[in-house]
């Protein structure tokens, strides 16, 4: 086995007997650990539904449709590759640890006593949630059953969807989009001139003038012997060496970044694409824009780029430089579109998949937060911050049916978005 794994259940094993410890101390810490934990189920589906929502109904960008293909990993278990989705896999580990912490007493208790009961205690709390105290105030133990039954449905789906697709051979499917992902990340990355988009982002600040002087102004820049940037150094050493290559990744990034508009792009784009920690996904360039429109089919020499004197003093062939092009445009469009095919095939099961575990993990998140600081730590609020909270049957009473109201309309409005965009 991967020392990886060891290493990993070791520092599981040490996280648990720690949380063991501080909740035997501290008898709210574990219900923190589980706010935190709903807290970050709550980021995750939201950050999927305003992705969404963002390119396919507010910005109605081309490539809008496009669902989170640059999350697909693989991961080698033995000598089995698994495939998934790292979002959906982030929320499995999630909902899997809310699991344990809710279900575990109940489910010890019903096999020792071979039948089901009506108290509830989560892992390491000394809380008991049990129906019997309340006669017919039992919103308490009803209210956490309902989140229970939420964290078990969604383990079931997330779960089986991991086995559906590595079982089912749908992950074959998966894995050529993958490739096509990675052909698509290389050949941007190899072909995007980060010297020039650097000078570009620091031009447009000074709202320096673009036109045909530019690409001189840019290798004036890079000649400059007082350069000690790397990225500036691989510049001058192409312009040097193979000028139309040079050519070929400057026209590319004026292209990509649309230069010609004077737009200011996202200054951490750099730093995004050159910083391999940041597992930045290149595809992102792309995916939500027309292609065909800023790769024609056939190379128009930027006039920008092309007159300039220092490029046409070199030995510059531009039938050289159009075989090149093409060459790439059509390895990224035929890539690309293999990916929006892909897409478009699987784009209604991407849809409920929003609508059916996003957005439900939106709402029960935000449910069982306001439900566990209601409940528990109302008193807190009232010494630190003088806050009276209402018992939690008095708001159900007198509010629990315009908050189904208001569920209602956004679910009803949410499904006339997804499915109308």
């Amino acid at each position: 086995m991967n020392l990886d794994y060891i290493f990993t259940i070791v520092g599981l094993i040490i996280a648990i007997i720690i949380i063991t410890i501080l909740s035997s101390i501290f008898p709210k810490f574990i219900l923190g650990i589980i706010i935190i934990l709903f807290i970050i189920v709550f980021i995750l589906n939201i950050q999927e539904l305003i992705k969404y929502t963002n390119k396919n109904i507010l910005v109605k960008s081309e490539g809008g449709n496009i669902a989170n293909y640059c999350n697909l990993a693989k991961y080698k278990i033995f000598n089995y590759d698994i495939l998934v989705d790292n979002g959906n896999l982030t929320l499995f580990i999630l909902y899997l640890i809310l699991f344990i912490l809710f279900w575990s007493n109940k489910i010890a208790t019903d096999i020792l006593n071979n039948s089901s009961n009506s108290e509830i205690k989560i892992l390491g709390f000394y809380k008991y949630y049990n129906m019997d105290v309340y006669k017919n105030y039992n919103y308490e133990y009803e209210c956490i059953y309902a989140i229970m039954l939420f964290i078990a449905l969604s383990v079931i789906i997330y779960g089986l969807n991991l086995i559906y697709y590595n079982f089912s051979g749908l992950n074959k499917k998966e894995n050529e989009v993958i490739e096509n992902i990675n052909i698509i990340g290389a050949l941007l990355k190899d072909n995007i001139n980060i010297s020039y988009l650097e000078f570009y982002l620091e031009k447009i600040e000074e709202n320096f003038k673009i036109d045909d002087t530019f690409i001189d102004k840019y290798i004036d820049d890079i000649q400059n012997e007082k350069n000690n940037d790397k990225y500036k150094k691989e510049a001058l050493d192409l312009y040097n060496s193979n000028i139309n290559k040079f050519y070929i990744k400057c026209h590319i990034t004026h292209l990509l970044f649309n230069i010609d508009s004077k737009n200011v792009i996202d200054k951490n784009i750099v730093t995004k694409l050159t910083d391999s920690s940041k597992n930045y996904c290149i595809f992102d360039l792309i995916s939500d824009k027309n292609i065909d429109a800023i790769f024609p089919k056939h190379m128009e020499i930027n006039k920008n780029i092309a007159p300039n004197k220092k490029i046409i003093s070199k030995d510059i062939d531009i039938n050289i430089i159009n075989n090149m092009y093409i060459d790439l445009v059509n390895t990224l469009k035929t890539n690309y579109y293999n990916v929006r095919k892909y897409e478009k095939n699987n784009l209604f099961y991407y849809k409920i998949d929003l609508l059916f575990t996003k957005f439900s993990g939106v709402l029960f998140s935000i449910f069982a937060i306001i439900f566990l600081i209601k409940t528990e730590f109302k008193q807190i609020i009232k010494t630190l911050f003088n806050i009276t909270i209402d018992p939690l049957e008095y708001t159900i009473y007198n509010y629990g049916n315009i908050f189904k109201i208001i569920i209602i309309i956004i679910f009803l409005l949410f499904i006339s978005l997804l499915f109308n965009s």
